[in-house]
């Protein structure tokens, strides 16, 4: 294990004078991140302590780029809050409403459809509603006597189910609209008002930020692979295992930049899906036609 590392005020001062110097000799009017690496010659006193030096001086000029220069860390707090207010909107919308009734443990039953079956949702399913619209499929229970439920639609696992079993879904107090027509939940007697209703988040205008932000870390990072390649390739006093480790630092930065795009991607693509319209043009009286009567 190496020794620790004590650095005087006057080295310190002294290392200030060298990367200013480097910086002059190397024709640069302000000392760069290549120069930073020169560090790693002055932080020891030892030889046990050489690996150490060079490990925290890479460390130091990475958090550097990423922290002042590129503003990485801000932009993963970004993409953290956008995941995290995604998830409270689900919780937010999986409020139990007590004043609407609970039908066999798990359903709620909708109400007034022009159809001989009953009606349910999974209150679960209701609860995850929102005023955009989901997708949502008519399936014919056949443990549940003159029962149909509407259940998640999903493109891939539910290929097979006709377009006209298909609706669009939209959350309201006590009732839901089924491809725009309101519909009532079956509520008890005497229940209480209705809990208000949250205002929905505007995702897209959250997406289109944080993108424009990743944007512009691209852009300056872009800008700092241009100008550092430029500078450490033709620098007099790096030697070659220092020119390789700034390769790395540029390029690890740019997994990130690369790894936040995708994730970026993931999730609005995620919420697109969550939230399509399935646009089936037909009257109240068609609505549920398809059903078995």
């Amino acid at each position: 294990m190496s020794s620790p590392l004590y650095v005087s005020d006057r080295r310190w001062k002294k290392m200030v004078k060298l990367l200013k110097a480097s910086a002059f000799l190397n024709g640069s009017d302000t000392i760069r991140l290549s120069d930073c690496t020169l560090l790693s010659y002055c932080l020891w006193s030892e030889m046990d302590q050489m690996e150490a030096a060079e490990e925290m001086v890479n460390a130091a000029i990475q958090q550097s780029a990423e922290g002042y220069l590129l503003n990485i860390k801000g932009l993963e707090q970004d993409m953290e809050e956008l995941k995290e207010r995604q998830l409270s909107e689900h919780s937010l919308r999986e409020v139990n409403d007590p004043g609407i009734q609970v039908i066999d443990t798990y359903y709620y039953q909708v109400e007034g459809v022009r159809m001989k079956e009953r009606l349910l949702i999974f209150a679960a399913d209701y609860q995850q509603l929102d005023q955009i619209g989901k997708l949502f499929y008519l399936h014919k229970d056949k443990y549940k006597a003159n029962c149909c439920i509407l259940k998640k639609y999903d493109a891939i696992l539910h290929a097979k189910v006709p377009r006209n079993k298909i609706y669009t879904l939209k959350k309201r107090l006590r009732s839901i609209y089924i491809n725009n027509y309101e519909y009532h939940l079956m509520c008890y007697e005497d229940c209480p008002p209705p809990p208000p209703e949250p205002e929905p988040e505007d995702f897209g205008a959250k997406y289109k930020s944080v993108a424009e932000a990743l944007d512009r870390v691209e852009k300056d990072w872009s800008g700092l692979l241009d100008a550092e390649t430029e500078y450490y390739e033709k620098h007099l006093f790096l030697s070659e295992k220092q020119r390789a480790s700034m390769r790395r630092m540029l390029r690890h930065q740019k997994n990130t930049i690369d790894r936040y795009k995708n994730d970026l991607n993931e999730m609005a693509d995620a919420y697109r899906k969550e939230n399509q319209e399935y646009k089936v043009e037909r009257s109240e009286d068609d609505l549920f036609s398809g059903t078995e009567r």
